[in-house]
């Protein structure tokens, strides 16, 4: 994967610890607390090995720790169309 931004057209609400995303305009909605918000939150452009470090900075884990788990969460997150490459 190369530099990943979240999806311009996904509207976002977050209530508290809690987000609740949905790519417009259809959705379907996806919910997202604890571990996975972390992620959402450490996707602000940048390659995978970038926002396996910001999680890792957010956890207080070491990224070889999370790194598998994010990387994951990532390909999840990019086939929800929630986030893209480019």
């Amino acid at each position: 994967m190369s530099d990943l931004h979240r999806a311009p057209e996904v509207a976002v609400e977050r209530v508290g610890e809690t987000a609740y995303l949905a790519p417009l305009p259809d959705g379907p909605i996806t919910v997202l607390e604890g571990a996975a918000l972390v992620v959402w939150d450490a996707v602000s452009g940048g390659g995978v090995a970038e926002i396996v470090d910001r999680v890792a900075e957010s956890t207080g884990e070491d990224a070889p720790v999370v790194r598998d788990d994010v990387e994951a969460f990532l390909r999840t997150l990019k086939a929800a169309g929630l986030v893209r490459e480019g």
